[in-house]
């Protein structure tokens, strides 16, 4: 103890100096993407929009009734709310999303992610078409 009132400025420098280097360590270096993220840029790809999505998988017979808003640019279509079987995530016209971890169906479209976890073959098929009549 008596060394640390007697030291107590030379203290303060190192801590100082350890904090500043975690905290240089913790914000400033560059954040690496994980191996299973899919990044994209939304100013790169084509747009669609929730309505073309819509129509297009009504077309074969999925009614997208239900939306939410994720993030200020994001919109989540589904066939029920907050469905765990088939979403339709919409990114805006700019900026940056990680569409995360693929699913058992799961198809990247300009600002589109389409996912399928259901077991119905048929439903998996009309999916598979709507994509295809998004193309």
């Amino acid at each position: 103890m008596a060394l640390v009132l007697r030291y107590w400025v030379s203290l303060a420098v190192v801590l100082i100096a350890m904090a500043a280097t975690a905290c240089f360590l913790a914000f400033g270096l560059p954040r690496t993407p994980t191996p299973n993220e899919r990044r994209v840029d939304l100013s790169r790809v084509y747009y669609y929009s929730p309505a073309l999505v819509r129509r297009t998988f009504a077309a074969h017979g999925i009614r997208l009734r239900y939306g939410y808003t994720v993030a200020s640019d994001l919109q989540v279509l589904s066939i029920t709310p907050h469905s765990d079987v088939l979403s339709v995530d919409v990114g805006g016209r700019t900026g940056q999303v990680s569409w995360g971890p693929k699913h058992a169906y799961d198809q990247t479209l300009g600002n589109l992610d389409i996912r399928y976890d259901g077991t119905n073959p048929n439903a998996l098929a009309a999916v598979k078409a709507a994509v295809a009549d998004l193309r």
